[in-house]
């Protein structure tokens, strides 16, 4: 409210001599001090739900006051301050982004509890956990470790585990038989010419065969034919009757699915009976390769 200020000094009017005019207290005077008093009145904020306007002013309480006393502008600030020097526990709060600056926070001792999956954590406190609930399990999601061991190892497994391991020792893949021979007599029959005997490494080897004829015969058509044991493979290229020159080289690619020793044939035989000779000089040769 506005500051009253009396109008009348009625104090003064005492210290007149009797008689004096202004010794005497007039209606007016009385009037002017009520309407003082009236204009005064309608500016006070009442005691119940006061209304400030301007700037009102409170004294500014000690920090870490906690009472029903106003508190100013200042306070709050230092306050704020307070807080901010002095190391807090945040327990059930919602940061936004109004209030979103955190400084000094140890991870270690400052953060508890685990974060959801959905919000970018693991939802575990242990490591183990951590990779499970993220399906990097280690030995059932993922490899686990293994020693590097000695240099080329490689990895290798025993049907439940993995382990550093060298590499096996080289083994042929590949195995090479072969037989030649040469006919230096006149009139020679051809018909058990080469053979080669061998056992295979293994039941699902192949075998590549390969036979080589050059040779001048005089009789009845011939044509070259390999076998495996009694049994014919391949019947091969074949020649006319009379004079002729025989020059074969029949191939086949065989699977004889057996571990027992097996013998490959070459031979040069008559087409349709009758018979034929070599007339010299006849090479000849025979070659089986094991694929492994």
């Amino acid at each position: 409210m506005t500051d009253y200020t009396k109008t009348t000094n009625f104090a003064a009017k005492d210290s007149l001599p009797t008689g004096d005019a202004g010794k005497i207290i007039k209606g007016q005077d009385i009037d002017t001090e009520f309407t003082n008093i009236a204009s005064s009145s309608t500016t006070k904020a009442d005691l119940a739900s006061p209304v400030f306007t301007g700037t009102p002013t409170v004294p500014n309480a000690t920090t870490g006051t906690s009472s029903s006393q106003i508190a100013n502008t200042a306070f709050v600030q230092q306050e704020r301050a307070a807080e901010r020097a002095t190391a807090a526990t945040l327990t059930n709060k919602t940061i936004d982004a109004s209030n979103n600056t955190i400084s000094n926070v140890d991870l270690t001792t400052d953060i508890t509890g685990v974060l959801p999956l959905a919000n970018g954590g693991t939802n575990s406190a242990t490591a183990s956990g951590a990779r499970t609930n993220l399906g990097v399990a280690i030995g059932t999601d993922v490899l686990a470790y293994v020693a590097p061991g000695a240099s080329g190892n490689v990895l290798a497994s025993n049907g439940s585990s993995w382990y550093s391991a060298a590499l096996p020792a080289a083994t042929t893949e590949v195995a090479v038989y072969s037989s030649t021979g040469t006919n230096t007599t006149t009139y020679a029959v051809l018909t058990n010419m080469l053979s080669v005997t061998l056992t295979p490494a293994s039941a699902s080897s192949k075998f590549f065969v390969i036979g080589s004829i050059s040779a001048t015969c005089t009789g009845t058509a011939t044509a070259a034919r390999i076998y495996r044991g009694g049994s014919q493979l391949i019947f091969g290229q074949q020649t006319g009757a009379s004079n002729f020159t025989a020059s074969f080289s029949p191939c086949i690619l065989d699977s004889p699915a057996t571990t027992s020793s097996i013998t490959y044939y070459l031979k040069l035989e008559p087409t349709s009976g009758g018979s034929f000779t070599t007339n010299g000089l006849g090479t000849f040769s025979l070659t089986v390769v094991e694929f492994k």
